[in-house]
């Protein structure tokens, strides 16, 4: 069985589904991101647009009903302007493993290599050996560097990307 899925680049007036979709990956996998399930649910239409509005980059993951199941964010890093953070990255169940996650992530590279962004790196929990092997696929590698999330206290890994030019 194949499965088809597009992947579009969120817009103004997708704030519905990026708070639907992160309500599910809060559900789905708590531990997995810098963040609770409480402060997604009280997210705000204003507070979504910035997942839209540079700075960011938000990729949407749709499956062939044009159901939202999956998502992806980059996120500039200030201090150091070619460099970008890969964040929120989740897929629904029913999508993993037909490598939606790949493109997923391949969308956040394009849009690296586009914004002339040196380094792409990402924070995964380091009990998550499928997320962090699936980053590895992708040509993410550990930095060495480790830390806590603040919102979970579980222990995290750094992985970069080198972004070619």
């Amino acid at each position: 069985m194949t499965t088809t899925f597009t992947i579009r680049r969120a817009q103004p007036g997708d704030e519905p589904t990026l708070r639907e979709l992160r309500i599910a990956a809060l559900t789905d996998t708590p531990l997995a991101f810098s963040s609770t399930l409480e402060r997604e649910i009280r997210r705000t239409d204003e507070n979504l647009r910035t997942w839209i509005a540079p700075p960011c980059v938000t990729f949407i993951l749709e499956s062939a009903e044009q159901k939202p199941c999956g998502i992806v964010a980059g996120l500039y890093n200030k201090s150091e302007p070619r460099r970008a953070t890969l964040a929120s990255m989740w897929v629904h169940p029913s999508q993993r493993g037909t490598g939606a996650a790949r493109q997923l992530i391949a969308s956040i590279q394009r849009w690296a290599a586009e914004s002339q962004i040196r380094d792409l790196v990402l924070l995964v929990n380091e009990h998550n050996p499928i997320a962090r092997g699936c980053y590895e696929r992708v040509g993410f590698q550990y930095t060495g560097h480790r830390g806590i999330n603040p919102a979970n206290g579980e222990h995290e890994i750094e992985m970069l990307y080198a972004v070619p030019f």
